[in-house]
């Protein structure tokens, strides 16, 4: 199975694949054109969209390419986003010259920067993507902002943990297909519909949604294209009788000039972030074998897990409500000398869960 994204590994969107596929393999894609592109073309049987950010709000492109490209939405996951400052190990922060990384991380980012007026801030159009250029053109005095796995998988040093002024920052993505898949089960539905544009049209059709018992839990609008003063609205709606939901779709068909369903899925109440601990240990396996012991001694339950962030299988299990994942890293190497009290904390926080 093969997933598509916009970036490389160790990006956000990587990020979301990981957690929410057992196994794929990766396709990286330069922009989300390229990306839907091999989903047309059938290069890749799903894609990984960001939608929507809760500090920058929605990202509309992605809604346009979305509806046009006639693509499903089949399923979501929400990550929390956390921006780290790395470089190459063995460097400190008053030898940086520059930081380069995708727009909206160095905004998300700026005040953390004013301390340090000498650092120029340069876009580029991936946060791992850099963190990757670094680590291969082996660039001293310039740092990335990525996340913490970016910062393993390159071998890089992290300066500074959670750089981001607002530290609730959750990003929401999609999960796309060409084809729409029939599912028996599902309580969320992501629609589009285009009204009369005259007075009391929207809030016929919201009031309608209230009566049919469904939740509105996304609005968001897009001017029609070559038909200035129109708009289509996309929505997302949570619900618990597919009944209810199925009477509302009819009632959208007569009431609107343009409908369409762009996905029906089951919304997952899990999809907070799994939290992903590094464990360095001289022997990875007994590292392995050592933490399973421990959680089949304490009844809990784990699954051997095939991923991309380590070479060995990672252990994966629930504590608490929250999904627990430890990758097995070699003592020494990584993320360079000043990684070394981050692999002690981790390995601590992987035996305290």
């Amino acid at each position: 199975m093969k997933v598509s994204i916009q970036g490389v590994k160790g990006s956000f969107h990587h990020l979301v694949t990981v957690n929410y596929f057992s196994s794929f393999e990766l396709n990286e894609c330069s922009t989300f054109d390229e990306l839907v592109k091999s989903i047309i073309d059938e290069d890749s049987e799903y894609g990984v969209m960001a939608i929507e950010n809760s500090i920058a709000g929605s990202i509309l492109p992605n809604y346009a390419l979305i509806d046009e490209y006639n693509l499903s939405i089949t399923g979501e996951y929400s990550l929390s986003i956390d921006h780290n400052l790395m470089c190459l190990p063995g460097q400190s922060i008053d030898k940086i010259d520059e930081v380069h990384s995708h727009p909206m991380a160095l905004l998300q980012c700026t005040k953390f920067f004013t301390r340090f007026p000498k650092i120029k801030l340069i876009e580029s159009e991936d946060t791992a993507l850099f963190a990757k250029k670094i680590s291969e053109n082996k660039i001293n005095g310039v740092g990335a902002i990525a996340s913490k796995e970016a910062a393993e998988i390159y071998n890089l040093e992290i300066l500074n943990s959670s750089i981001q002024t607002i530290k609730n920052n959750i990003t929401r993505f999609v999960i796309v297909e060409k084809n729409k898949k029939y599912i028996s089960k599902f309580n969320k539905a992501a629609l589009k519909f285009i009204l009369d544009h005259k007075r009391g049209s929207l809030a016929s059709i919201l009031n309608m949604m209230s009566d049919c018992n469904l939740n509105l839990t996304k609005i968001q609008s897009l001017p029609v294209i070559k038909t200035p003063g129109k708009y289509a609205f996309f929505v997302d709606i949570t619900f618990d009788s597919i009944d209810n939901y199925q009477k509302a779709i009819k009632i959208i068909e007569l009431m609107a000039q343009e409908f369409k369903i762009l996905g029906e899925y089951k919304d997952k109440k899990s999809t907070a972030t799994a939290e992903v601990y590094f464990f360095r240990h001289g022997n990875r396996n007994s590292a392995k074998i050592d933490t399973q012991n421990f959680l089949k001694a304490n009844k809990i339950k784990f699954i051997d897990k095939k991923t991309s962030l380590s070479s060995e299988n990672i252990t994966e299990f629930e504590v608490g409500g929250k999904t627990i994942r430890i990758a097995y890293k070699p003592r020494g190497g990584g993320s360079g000398g000043g990684a070394a009290v981050t692999a002690v904390t981790e390995s601590a926080q992987c035996y305290f869960c």
